[in-house]
């Protein structure tokens, strides 16, 4: 039942995320007061995220199930749940620029830890399957590269 929630999860997650990318595509980005709210908006959310991140700490709120090795959560109650929200924010960071390129490494050097300290596999998999989408819209690799990639994380 666990594993098929799980699942449940991740195609809502990627569900989403394909929504978001093509909103963003199709959108119209010629509104400058839409795309200064879409940056302050990124922006709070990074920095929530990071006191998020802080409040977890002070709180020691980690999960533990079972014996097995415990999972960082921040505020939030789930570390799959914790992984989807700071993949959100490291992808504002990256694409939205709202730093400088220095202040921007080193926050994405901090939510990667972040969701690598959540142990979820999920995750670290629509991370994978994210940065190939954004090289692909970015047009930074071929879409055969893409999809050899997307067959590869799927085969493990």
């Amino acid at each position: 039942m666990k594993d098929k929630s799980k699942l449940t999860a991740i195609i809502l997650i990627i569900i989403t995320l394909i929504v978001i990318i093509i909103s963003v595509l199709t959108g119209k980005s010629n509104e400058k007061e839409n795309s200064e709210n879409l940056r302050k908006f990124f922006g709070v959310y990074i920095l929530v995220s990071l006191v998020a991140c802080i409040t977890g700490i002070l709180l020691n709120n980690v999960y533990i199930q079972g014996g097995t090795m415990p999972r960082f959560l921040a505020t939030l109650e789930d570390p799959n749940y914790m992984g989807y929200f700071y993949t959100m924010a490291a992808f504002a960071l990256v694409s939205l620029k709202l730093f400088r390129p220095t202040v921007r490494y080193v926050l994405l050097a901090i939510v990667y830890g972040i969701v690598i300290s959540s142990l979820s596999m999920s995750a670290l998999v629509v991370n994978i399957i994210l940065w190939l989408v954004f090289l692909v819209v970015t047009r930074n690799i071929k879409l055969k590269t893409f999809v050899v990639c997307i067959l590869i994380v799927f085969a493990f």
